[in-house]
C-alpha cells in the first residue's frame, strides 16, 4: 500500500538538467527518512506500552501476594483498597514513578498488620523505599529482597521478625538507611554490611544480636547514625568505629561491651550524641574525647568508668544539653566551669564518688530542668541560686551529706519545680513556709534528715498538685495539720518516726479518694482510728505501727477492698480479733501484722476465709487464748506465720501441713499440748521451725529429713522424749538446732556429724547417754556447741580440735572421762569452755585461749592437774612427760594384770609338780626345799600385787611412774631367782 508520501526512484523524472534532478532526489530522500523515523517511533511506543503493562502487572502480582500473606488487617485498608479494579498506583501506601508506572515506594507503617512477607516482593525492582515499621509481621525476611538493586530505605522496625540478621542485605548496593530495630533478630552482625558504601543510617536496636561489633563497620565512611543499643553485644568497642568522621550519633547502650573507650574517640569531630550506657566499660574517659566541641548529649551511665571530671568540662562542651554520668566511679568535685554549660537541660551524676559543695553559681544554668546527684559524698548547704532557676523541674539530692538549712525563699522563683528529694542528708532547721510557693510540686521527699518544728500549714493549703509527701525520720513535733488530708490528689503520705502528737486528724469531709499509701508509725499519736479513714477506697498500704493508738480495731476495714498491707503492731489496741471477719472482704491482702497489742480474745475460724494472697500473718504477744483454728491451713500462700508469746492451747493443727509455701513458723512461748504433727514434714519450703517453750510431747518426727530447706530448728523447753532421729543428720544445710531442756534419751546419733553447715547446736538438759561421736569434729563451721547436763560417757573426741571456728563449748555435768585433748589449744576463737562435773583426768592443756580460762571451767574433775590459774593441783615435776605416763599407764595396767595371771599360773604348776616330786627333775641345778620354793613364789606374787595397786591410784600424784614400775619388776625377778 502506498502512502501519500511514498517515493519511488523509478517514477522520478529529471526535467532539465542532471543537477536539478539530484536536488529533487535529495529533497524527496529527506522526506523519506522523516517518514521512516516517525514510523519507527510509532512502533517503539506501541512496544513500550506493552512492556510497561507487563512490568506493572508483575508489580501488581507481588503486592497481591503480600496481601494474601496478611492474616490480620484490623483497619481493612488492604482488603478494601488493594483491588484489581483500580490502578495499583492508586492503592494505599503505594507510590509509582510518573514515567515508568513502576512501584517505587511501599509504605504500610502503623497499621497493626499481621502476617509474613512473600518472596515475590523481590520483583519490585524499581522499589526505592520499603517501610513496614510498627506492625506485627513475623517469620523470616525473604532473601529475594536482596534482588532490589535500587532500594535506598529499608525499615522493618517494631515487628516480630526473627532469625539471624540476613547476610543478603549487603547486596543492596544503593541502600542508604537500614532500620531493623525492635524485632527478634539474633546471631552476629554480618561483616559484609561494610560493603554498603552508601549507608547513612544503621539501626539494629532492641534485638537479640550477640557477638562482637565487626571492626569492618569502620569502612562505612558515609555513616552518620549508628544504633546497636539494647542487644547482647560483647567484647571491646573496635577503634575503627571512631574513624568514621561523618558519625553524628552513636548509640551502643544496654549491651555487655567491655574494655575501655578507644583513645581515638576524639576523631568524631561531627559527633552530636554518644550513648554508651549500661555496659561494662572501665578506665578513664580519653582526653581526646574532650575535643569534640559539638557534643550535645553524653550518656555514659552505669559502667565502671573512673577518674575525675576536668574542671573545664563546659569549656570543652559549650553545646552540651544532656549529661548523664550516673552509676560509675567518677570522683572529685563538680567541675567549676559547670555554670558555663548555658544550654544544659539534664545533669545526672547519681551513684558516683563526687564530693565537695554544690557550686554557688549553679543558678547560671538558666535552662536546667533536671538535677540529679543522688548517692554521692556532697556536703555543704544548698545554695539559694539553685532555687532561682525558673525552668528547674526536678531536684534529686538524696543520700548525700548536705547540711545547713533550706533557704527561706527556696520557692519564691522555682514555680516549675515538680520534684524535690533531699532524702537522707543532714539538713536541719525548720521546713520553710515558702515551700508553699512551689505550687507545681508533685513529689516532696524530705525524710531522714534533722528537720525540727512543725509541719508547715502551707503544704496542705497551697500544694494542691502534691501526690507524694514524705517527711519521715525527722524531729518534727506538734500535730499533723488537718488540711494535708484536703489535698485531693495525695497518693502517698509518710510521717513516720517523728515526735508528732495528738490524734490522726482525718475528718468527715476528707475524701482521700486517691490515697494509696499511709505511713504513720513510730510517733506519739494516740486515740482511735478515725472512721473517715475508711473512705480511702484506693488505699493499698496502711502502716500505723509503734505508736499509742488505742481502742478496738474497727470492723470498717472491710470497706478498704484494695488493701494489701495492714501494719498495726506495737500499739494499745484492745477488743479482740473479731475485726478479722471484716478483713475477709479485702481480697488483695498480703500482710497482716498485729503483734504487740493487748488484743485478747480468740482467733476466729474466719481466719481461713482471709485473702488467698495472704503471705504474712503476725499476732505475736497479743494475749490470744484458745486453740489455733484448723482453718488456718486454707491460707495456701502464707510464707510467714508468727504466733509466739500468746496463750494458745491444744494441738498444733495438722492442716498447717497444707501451707506448702511457708518459710517461717513460730509458735513458741504458748501452752500447746500435743505432739508435732508429721504433716509438718510436707512443708518443703520451711526455713525456720520454732516451737520452743510449750508442752509439746512425743518424738521428733523421723520425717524431719524431708524439710530440706530448714535452716533453724528450735524445739527446746518442751517435753519431747524418745531418741534423736538419725534422719536429722540429713539436714546438711541447717544452721541452728536447739533441742535443749527436753527428755530425749539414747545416744547422740553419728549422723549428726553430717550437718556440715551448722553453727549453733544445743542438746543440753536431756537424758542422752553413750559416747560423743568421733565424727562430730567434722562440724567445722560450728560456733556454739552445748551437750551439758546429759549422761554422756567416754572420752572427749580429739577431733573437736578441728572445730577452728568454735567460740562456745559446754560439756559440763556429764560422765565424760579421759583427758582433755591437747588439740583444743588450736581453737583460736574459743571464748568459753565448761568441762566441769565430769570424770576427766590428766593435765589441762596450756596455750592458746586456755590461758584465759577460769577454774569454773574445770571444777569437779578430781583427776585434772595443771597450772594454778585452773584451780587444780599441779602435775608431777616432769609435766611434759605426764601425759605420756598416762598413755603408758593405759598400756601398763594390762601388762601388770598379765604378769599376775602368769605368776598365778607358775605357782599352780610348781605346786602340782611338787606333789608329783618332779621339781628336782625339771630343775636339776636348783635344789631348794619344797617350802622354800613356794615361799619365794608367794613373796614375788605379793610384791607384784603391791606394785599393781601403786599403779592404780585415783590421783595421778600418788601413782608411781612407769620408770619405777620397770625398775621394781626387775628387782622382783632378781630376788626370786636368787632365792
Amino acid at each position: 500500500m502506498r502512502t501519500p508520501y511514498h517515493i519511488s526512484l523509478h517514477t522520478l523524472h529529471c526535467s532539465s538538467t542532471q543537477l536539478n534532478c539530484i536536488g529533487q532526489i535529495m529533497e524527496n530522500a529527506s522526506w523519506f527518512f522523516l517518514i521512516l523515523i516517525l514510523s519507527s517511533c510509532h512502533h517503539f511506543m506501541a512496544s513500550s506500552d506493552t512492556i510497561k503493562s507487563n512490568n506493572n502487572n508483575e508489580d501488581q502480582s507481588a503486592l497481591l501476594a503480600l496481601k494474601s500473606h496478611i492474616n490480620l488487617d484490623p483497619q481493612h485498608m488492604l482488603s478494601n483498597n488493594w483491588s484489581t479494579t483500580s490502578s495499583l498506583c492508586n492503592w494505599f501506601g503505594i507510590t509509582c514513578d510518573a514515567n515508568t508506572r513502576r512501584v517505587t515506594s511501599l509504605n504500610l507503617t502503623n497499621m497493626n498488620l499481621n502476617g509474613t512477607l512473600p518472596s515475590q516482593l523481590g520483583n519490585l525492582t524499581f522499589l526505592l523505599n520499603l517501610d513496614l515499621h510498627n506492625n506485627s509481621f513475623n517469620g523470616i525476611v525473604p532473601k529475594e529482597l536482596g534482588l532490589l538493586p535500587r532500594l535506598e530505605v529499608l525499615n522493618l522496625c517494631t515487628n516480630n521478625f526473627g532469625g539471624e540478621l540476613p547476610p543478603w542485605i549487603s547486596e543492596l548496593s544503593s541502600l542508604q538507611s537500614l532500620s531493623l530495630c525492635n524485632n527478634s533478630f539474633s546471631g552476629s552482625i554480618p561483616t559484609s554490611l561494610s560493603n554498603l558504601s552508601k549507608l547513612n543510617s544503621l539501626n539494629l536496636t532492641f534485638n537479640l544480636i550477640s557477638g562482637s561489633i565487626p571492626p569492618e563497620l569502620g569502612r562505612l565512611h558515609n555513616l552518620s547514625v549508628l544504633d546497636l543499643s539494647h542487644n547482647k553485644l560483647s567484647a571491646d568497642i573496635p577503634s575503627s568505629i571512631f574513624n568514621i568522621s561523618t558519625l553524628q550519633v552513636i548509640d551502643l547502650a544496654y549491651n555487655s561491651l567491655s574494655g575501655s573507650i578507644p583513645q581515638n574517640v576524639g576523631n568524631l569531630s561531627q559527633l552530636r550524641s554518644i550513648d554508651l550506657s549500661k555496659n561494662n566499660l572501665v578506665g578513664n574517659v580519653p582526653l581526646s574525647f574532650f575535643n569534640i566541641s559539638n557534643l550535645g548529649q553524653i550518656r555514659f551511665s552505669y559502667n565502671n568508668l573512673t577518674g575525675s571530671l576536668p574542671w573545664d568540662l563546659c569549656h570543652a562542651f559549650p553545646m552540651l544539653e544532656f549529661l548523664d554520668l550516673s552509676g560509675n566511679s567518677f570522683f572529685g568535685e563538680i567541675p567549676s566551669s559547670l555554670h558555663q554549660c548555658r544550654k544544659l537541660k539534664f545533669l545526672n551524676m547519681d551513684n558516683n564518688r563526687i564530693y565537695g559543695h554544690l557550686p554557688s553559681d549553679i543558678g547560671n544554668l538558666s535552662m536546667l530542668q533536671t538535677l540529679s546527684l543522688n548517692n554521692n559524698n556532697l556536703t555543704g548547704s544548698l545554695p539559694q541560686s539553685l532555687f532561682n532557676i525558673s525552668t528547674l523541674r526536678l531536684i534529686n539530692l538524696r543520700n548525700n551529706f548536705f547540711g545547713g538549712q533550706l533557704p527561706e525563699e527556696m520557692c519564691d522563683q522555682a514555680h516549675s519545680l515538680q520534684h524535690i528529694s533531699i532524702l537522707n542528708n543532714n539538713v536541719g532547721g525548720t521546713i520553710p513556709k515558702s515551700i508553699g510557693n512551689c505550687t507545681s510540686l508533685v513529689n516532696l521527699y524530705l525524710g531522714a534528715n534533722f528537720f525540727t518544728g512543725t509541719i508547715p500549714y502551707e503544704i496542705g493549703d497551697k500544694l494542691r498538685k502534691l501526690e507524694i509527701l514524705h517527711l519521715q525520720g525527722n524531729k518534727l513535733t506538734g500535730s499533723i495539720p488537718p488540711n494535708i488530708f484536703n489535698i485531693s490528689g495525695l497518693q502517698s503520705l509518710s510521717l513516720s518516726n517523728n515526735n508528732l502528737s495528738g490524734n490522726l486528724p482525718i475528718q468527715a469531709h476528707h475524701t482521700l479518694s486517691n490515697l494509696q499509701f499511709l505511713y504513720i508509725s513510730g510517733t506519739n499519736l494516740s486515740g482511735e482510728i478515725p472512721t473517715p479513714l475508711f473512705n480511702a477506697s484506693m488505699l493499698l498500704q496502711l502502716v500505723l505501727a509503734n505508736s499509742s493508738f488505742s481502742g478496738p480495731i474497727p470492723d470498717s476495714f472491710g470497706n478498704l477492698r484494695n488493701l494489701q498491707v495492714l501494719y498495726l503492731l506495737g500499739n494499745n489496741f484492745t477488743g479482740g480479733l473479731g475485726f478479722l471477719n471484716s478483713l475477709t472482704q479485702c481480697r488483695q491482702l498480703t500482710k497482716i501484722l498485729l503483734a504487740f497489742n493487748p488484743l485478747g480474745g480468740t482467733l476466729p475460724n474466719a481466719i481461713g476465709n482471709l485473702s488467698q494472697s495472704l503471705q504474712r500473718f503476725d499476732v505475736r504477744s497479743c494475749n490470744i487464748k484458745g486453740e489455733i483454728p484448723p482453718q488456718i491451713g486454707n491460707l495456701k500462700n502464707l510464707y510467714d506465720l508468727k504466733m509466739y508469746n500468746n496463750q494458745f492451747i491444744g494441738e498444733i493443727p495438722s492442716t498447717i501441713g497444707n501451707l506448702q509455701l511457708l518459710q517461717l513458723l513460730d509458735l513458741s512461748n504458748n501452752r500447746l499440748n500435743s505432739s508435732i504433727p508429721e504433716q509438718i514434714c510436707r512443708i518443703q519450703s520451711l526455713n525456720q521451725l520454732i516451737l520452743s517453750n510449750n508442752n509439746i510431747f512425743g518424738p521428733i518426727p523421723r520425717c524431719v529429713d524431708h524439710l530440706s530447706s530448714l535452716r533453724i530448728l528450735y524445739l527446746d523447753s518442751n517435753n519431747l522424749n524418745s531418741t534423736i532421729p538419725s534422719t536429722l543428720g540429713s539436714l546438711s544445710d541447717i544452721l541452728e538446732v536447739n533441742l535443749s531442756t527436753n527428755g530425749l534419751e539414747g545416744s547422740l546419733p553419728a549422723e549428726i556429724s553430717s550437718m556440715n553447715a551448722v553453727i549453733n547446736l544445743d542438746i543440753s538438759y536431756n537424758k542422752l547417754s553413750g559416747k560423743i561421736p568421733t565424727g562430730i569434729g567434722s562440724l567445722q563451721r560450728i560456733l556454739n556447741l552445748s551437750l551439758a547436763y546429759n549422761m554422756l560417757q567416754g572420752p572427749i573426741p580429739d577431733s573437736i580440735g578441728n572445730m577452728l571456728s568454735l567460740e562456745f563449748l559446754d560439756f559440763s555435768h556429764n560422765l565424760l572421762s579421759g583427758t582433755i585433748p591437747k588439740s583444743f589449744v588450736n581453737i583460736v576463737d574459743l571464748k568459753f569452755i565448761n568441762l566441769s562435773y565430769n570424770r576427766l583426768y590428766g593435765e589441762i592443756p596450756y596455750g592458746g585461749k586456755f590461758i584465759n580460762f577460769k577454774p569454773q571451767s574445770f571444777m569437779m574433775n578430781d583427776g585434772l592437774c595443771g597450772r594454778p590459774n585452773f584451780g587444780v593441783p599441779p602435775c608431777s615435776n616432769d609435766s611434759a612427760k605426764n601425759s605420756r605416763r598416762s598413755k603408758a599407764l593405759k598400756l601398763a595396767i594390762p601388762l601388770i594384770v598379765l604378769c599376775m595371771i602368769l605368776a598365778c599360773a607358775v605357782i599352780l604348776i610348781y605346786r602340782r609338780k611338787l606333789r608329783k616330786g618332779s621339781v628336782a627333775e625339771d630343775l636339776p641345778s636348783f635344789r631348794f626345799p619344797k617350802e622354800q620354793v613356794v615361799s619365794a613364789m608367794e613373796v614375788a606374787l605379793s610384791k607384784i600385787m603391791d606394785l599393781a595397786l601403786d599403779c592404780s591410784h585415783d590421783s595421778p600424784n600418788e601413782r608411781i611412774s612407769m620408770k619405777e614400775v620397770f625398775v621394781l619388776l626387775s628387782k622382783i625377778k632378781t630376788t626370786f631367782q636368787q632365792r
